[in-house]
């Protein structure tokens, strides 16, 4: 019994040198941002902090990209919209 328990145990240390990292890929951005949208966000990114968002949260496109431009004072206020503008 207790040789059963020490070879489980030396194969739950080992396991985690068996699994290979898995790296999440960033979908492809199917279109671009209209003019003055100059930073990229994902579709349900974590959009807080002390600023304001407004716009649309709509991924028209389905990429699961939006287009963003600071707006307001200091930049305080976030505006999006979808990236569904051709690439030029």
């Amino acid at each position: 019994m207790r040789k059963l328990w020490a070879g489980l145990f030396l194969s739950m240390l080992l396991l985690p040198s068996f699994v290979l990292p898995l790296q999440a890929e960033e979908p492809p951005k199917l279109g671009d941002c209209p003019a003055g949208f100059d930073h990229w966000h994902r579709v349900g990114e974590a959009m807080d902090g002390d600023h304001k968002h407004v716009g649309s949260d709509l991924d028209l496109n389905g990429d699961g990209w939006l287009c963003g431009k600071h707006v307001g004072p200091n930049g305080s206020i976030h505006v999006h919209v979808d990236n569904n503008v051709p690439w030029k």
